[in-house]
């Protein structure tokens, strides 16, 4: 089962992400992307979504404007190509595995963080 989490904040002076899991700010992590990390890619605004139909990461440029303004689906989009819902940070970085780049350096760096929560 892929990891949940989120960012919780961003320190710019610091290089510090203080990450969240399972929709718990309890439940924490602060990581210096200086520490490794430096090519990290915050993705909450670079428009990535999740293809509902095969579950497939995407890149909708511009996606962001023309998604549903609604509660439930805020966010998502419906077109002609399918059904997209946002992509979370774990799940960009999830995905970056597959290509050994620093968001799924993360990805292992976090998931061993959780372990030992």
């Amino acid at each position: 089962m892929m990891l949940n989490y989120q960012i919780l904040g961003l320190d710019y002076n610091t290089k510090v992400i203080t990450f969240f899991f399972d929709n718990n700010p309890k439940k924490k992590t602060n990581v210096n992307v200086l520490e490794g990390f430096k090519e990290y890619v915050i993705a909450n605004k670079l428009d990535y979504y999740i293809d509902l139909n095969n579950g497939d990461l995407v890149r909708i440029p511009g996606g962001s404007e023309y998604g549903s303004m609604r509660g439930p689906t805020k966010g998502w989009i419906n077109n002609a190509d399918g059904y997209f819902r946002p992509a979370s940070q774990s799940e960009v970085d999830y995905d970056d595995l597959k290509y050994d780049g620093d968001n799924g350096k993360m990805y292992t760096h976090l998931e061993n963080i959780y372990k030992s929560l």
